[in-house]
């Protein structure tokens, strides 16, 4: 965490929202600190230190229970399951984005 302090030591621009702040980063503004699927994604980036662990985050689909079996939820829940699943490495910066 030493080494991201020092690069974050002087501040060039505080962006309120994630694609200003990586549209910043891409013009070349600074570093910044971006999820790792984003970053990877963009060639125009490179990473410079392993995913940031306290950065992590789980996330929870909140169903109604007397909606959760109907076929238009239970469709949208296993698509963002299967998403997830499908993506997990990427999404936890372990491995890099196609």
């Amino acid at each position: 965490m030493h080494q991201i302090q020092a690069w974050f030591s002087v501040v060039a621009l505080r962006a309120s929202t994630l694609p200003l702040r990586a549209a910043a980063v891409r013009a070349g503004i600074g570093v910044g600190l971006l999820p790792c699927f984003l970053g990877d994604a963009d060639p125009l980036l490179e990473r410079l230190t392993p995913p940031v662990t306290e950065l992590g985050a789980e996330y929870w689909v909140i169903v109604h229970r007397d909606a959760c079996r109907a076929p238009h939820v239970r469709a949208v829940i296993d698509w963002i399951r299967r998403v997830f699943d499908e993506r997990r490495h990427e999404l936890a910066g372990v491995e890099a984005a196609p």
